[in-house]
């Protein structure tokens, strides 16, 4: 049942998801070849508000987006900051070669 509901919202929450999202594609494409180049994290704030926007719907998408750009400042540390819930192809490449690799020693050469 719950999980029934939490597709309803996400079905009734995507005009206003798509509507965000082409937003930050149409800032993507005419202002931030401007502007852009700047971000102090990676991936860019645009690219992680469309993610995040996309994944987790508009309102959570959207906070996550406007808390990543007011970190976003000279004074920030900035880095590898990615949204809730991503997953990376080399994380998942590297999470089956850690369970892959022996850890008793076995076939490891010294």
């Amino acid at each position: 049942m719950i999980e029934r509901s939490r597709r309803l919202l996400r079905i009734a929450g995507w005009p206003l998801r798509s509507l965000l999202v082409g937003v930050v594609r149409a800032y993507r494409v005419s202002v931030g070849q401007f502007v852009g180049g700047r971000c102090r994290f990676y991936p860019s704030c645009s690219a992680y508000a469309e993610e995040a926007i996309g994944h987790l719907g508009f309102v959570r998408g959207g906070a996550l987006s406007v808390w990543r750009i007011m970190r976003c400042n000279p004074f920030g540390a900035g880095g590898f900051d990615y949204p809730p819930g991503h997953t990376d192809l080399l994380l998942r490449y590297d999470t089956v070669l850690r369970a892959a690799t022996p850890t008793d020693g076995v076939g490891v050469s010294t």
